[in-house]
């Protein structure tokens, strides 16, 4: 059993279903998941990083409390992003090659970003 907690356990422990989960980046960079949540399906993302004061994970690690938890999970999801608001979004990361291929997996049927 692993001693440390990731993004997408946030969003399960909120109570989303994630479906799929990326990240882009190496000690630091952002991830992307694509969940449904509340009965309606969208992409929340955020960034993370190599130590304590730059990844709210990291610190959540430390000291476990399962309320937080939940907490940390309902901030990415409120509100969901639909596919264009996460394609917006990934333009500014520095390295995006996950992020585009998830959306693209989970494009609607007008097109992708």
């Amino acid at each position: 059993m692993r001693n440390y907690y990731d993004y997408d356990d946030a969003l399960k422990a909120a109570g989303a279903e994630v479906l799929d989960f990326v990240r882009d980046g190496d000690y630091q960079g952002n991830w992307m998941a694509y969940v449904r949540y509340n009965g309606q399906l969208g992409f929340v993302s955020g960034f993370y990083g190599s130590c304590e004061a730059c990844d709210v994970m990291m610190e959540f690690s430390c000291d476990g409390d399962p309320e937080r938890l939940v907490e940390i999970g309902r901030d990415y999801m409120d509100p969901l992003m639909t596919h264009e608001e996460a394609c917006n979004t990934i333009k500014s990361w520095f390295d995006n090659h996950e992020a585009t291929k998830l959306l693209a997996k989970y494009a609607p049927p007008v097109g992708n970003c």
